[in-house]
């Protein structure tokens, strides 16, 4: 049903607190919860995104609260550079994938929600002694711990340019300096949830570089 103003005043009436209070409440209790389909009009656009995307900012993790859904990415976009990756981050101490540190990101949603996912990170596998059979660095996505296959990345080791000029010399690896990115939409029920990068690798060295990410979330 249409909201009701419980209390009207006419022009030279003396106006009550505990009327005007009483007002105030029916308002809010109309807007949270009791507006019904045809208290809204469909004949016209009467609402835009600029009404209902102000929310609540959270600076320390660069996170607004919307209205609509979550939205966010890391504070330091777009040069974060989160460490290094290796072979001893595998599972098990050598077999099968391994989290890769400081890149998994934590959210809640207050609602089942459409969540769409966009990251970027440049792994540099350095150059291996053995320029004839370099090793390789493997990553890809995991969501709420079930991996996500499409997402799937190989790296090199890098191979840099000998200055002879010789036929036989290794030439600039075709993975160097490669920058990494994908994104996903996934339907995700209300509650806690994760995404993490995960991976494995040959090299015992593999610096991090230019991390970013992107969230959001509508509900």
């Amino acid at each position: 049903m249409a909201y009701v103003v419980p209390n009207a005043f006419s022009t030279g009436q003396v106006i009550e607190a505990d009327k005007v209070q009483q007002n105030i409440d029916e308002l809010r209790n109309y807007i949270n919860g009791n507006v019904s389909a045809s208290d809204i009009s469909t004949a016209s656009e009467w609402c835009e995104p600029k009404h209902v995307m102000k929310g609540l900012y959270n600076p320390i993790n660069n996170r607004y609260e919307m209205q609509s859904g979550v939205s966010g990415g890391h504070p330091t976009f777009p040069i974060f550079h989160p460490g290094y990756f290796s072979s001893k981050f595998h599972k098990l101490g050598g077999s099968g994938r391994g989290v890769v540190p400081n890149c998994s990101v934590d959210f809640y949603l207050e609602a089942d929600a459409k969540v769409f996912f966009y990251f970027t990170i440049s792994p540099r596998p350095l150059a291996p002694k053995d320029t004839n059979s370099p090793t390789s660095t493997l990553i890809s996505l995991r969501i709420d711990g079930n991996p996500l296959n499409a997402s799937q990345n190989y790296f090199s080791e890098q191979i840099e340019v000998n200055n002879s000029g010789t036929a036989n010399e290794p030439i600039v690896s075709p993975y160097r300096r490669r920058t990494f990115s994908f994104q996903t939409v996934q339907e995700l029920a209300q509650g806690e949830h994760f995404f993490e990068l995960v991976g494995q690798a040959g090299s015992s060295s593999v610096p991090l570089k230019f991390y970013t990410y992107s969230i959001q979330a509508f509900y």
